[in-house]
Formats: C-alpha cells, sequence, structure tokens
C-alpha cells in the first residue's frame, strides 16, 4: 500500500509546527491548530475567528509557508531526526557488541 501524500505532509507540517508555533502571529497559529490539529474545516475556522472562509485560508497557508522557511533557515527538525537516526544506529551497535563503532557513532553525532 502506498503511503497518503496528504498525510504525510500532514506529519510533516504538524512536527514543524511543534517545533515552530512561537515564531508564528497569534492568528496563524490559531487557523492553524484548528485546522490540523481539530480537523476544523474552513467554514468552522472563518466562523470561531470571525473572518471569512478566504480569510481563514490565507491564515492557514501563511503559516505552512512561514513554518517551512524558518526550517528552511534553523533546520532543527532535520537535525533532530539526525540525530534520533544516529542514536538508533547506535543502539544497535551496542547490542550487537560493537562498542567501538557504537562510540564513533555517537561522536559523530556530537559533532
Amino acid at each position: 500500500m502506498e503511503p497518503d501524500i496528504k498525510t504525510e505532509k500532514n506529519l510533516q507540517i504538524g512536527v514543524l509546527y511543534d517545533y515552530y508555533n512561537k515564531l508564528l502571529t497569534e492568528k496563524q497559529s490559531e487557523a492553524f491548530y484548528m485546522y490540523y490539529s481539530l480537523d476544523y474545516s474552513l467554514a468552522e475556522i472563518a466562523e470561531n475567528m470571525g473572518i471569512t472562509r478566504q480569510g481563514a485560508l490565507g491564515f492557514i497557508k501563511k503559516a505552512e509557508k512561514r513554518l517551512a522557511e524558518i526550517e528552511k533557515v534553523i533546520g532543527f527538525r532535520e537535525k533532530s531526526e539526525r540525530t534520533a537516526a544516529g542514536i538508533d544506529r547506535a543502539l544497535d551497535l551496542i547490542k550487537n557488541g560493537r562498542i567501538d563503532k557504537a562510540v564513533r557513532e555517537l561522536e559523530k553525532i556530537k559533532e
């Protein structure tokens, strides 16, 4: 079964939101949260925020763009995922008794 592209995008953008949501405007963050976390429709978001559906979509799109821009500059999500993968490799090496290689892997992560 092929992965659902929309679900994968939603997961990736959700992770970026977890890292960087404080760097969004209050309205962007509010609309984004309702859309992605609460699964509200644009109409529901618009009603809750007292704006149009187009306005709700605008806040969500601006938030998505801003999160992607921030990740491009800061790269925290990417670094975090790389670190976690390196730790997993080191743990596997330790389980297999390859302590020297595990130490080298951990030193690479530290750099």
